[in-house]
């Protein structure tokens, strides 16, 4: 049996290792969950989805505003389950990451619009708040705040 002292230590190696080794780029471990129901969505659109699909091995999605490869993800859940599918997201540089977490996928960085013409992107200091909307960057400055806007 482990000692308290012993299973710190298990606990603490475990943790500089995945913040020190840049192989580690998981916020969650990909299969220590895989028995429970986990969601990665802001509000469990996942576990819906997935209660809807109940018993379907595979499936494609296509996930616009993605984000992030895991971190409020309504796709996660599913990419975990064998699924693939797109992820698009503007945001400078965050494909590399959905590239290294989601190699399955197809992964582009650029924004949709239903109008072929130039928008301005607006980033937040909190990335989950960026939008191409002038009027929903207005509203959300506080407490956040724009760091930059791209066109």
């Amino acid at each position: 049996m482990e000692s308290k002292i012993q299973s710190a230590k298990r606990r603490l190696t475990q943790g500089f290792q995945a913040v020190f080794q840049p192989s580690k780029l998981y916020i969650y471990p990909r299969f220590e969950y895989s028995y429970h129901c986990l969601s990665f969505s802001q509000e469990g659109e996942d576990i819906i989805l997935r209660r809807l699909f109940e018993g379907k091995k595979a499936g494609f999605y296509v996930d616009v505003g993605a984000h992030h490869p895991q971190r409020f993800s309504n796709t996660y859940l599913f990419y975990l389950k064998g699924w693939n599918g797109i992820n698009i997201d503007p945001i400078p540089g965050k494909m590399e990451l959905f590239n290294q977490l989601r190699s399955r996928d197809i992964n582009l960085e650029f924004g949709i619009s239903q109008f072929r013409n130039s928008l301005t992107y607006y980033i937040f200091s909190e990335q989950a708040l960026n939008t191409f909307s002038k009027e929903i960057a207005d509203q959300r400055k506080a407490p956040y705040k724009v760091i930059q806007e791209k066109k």
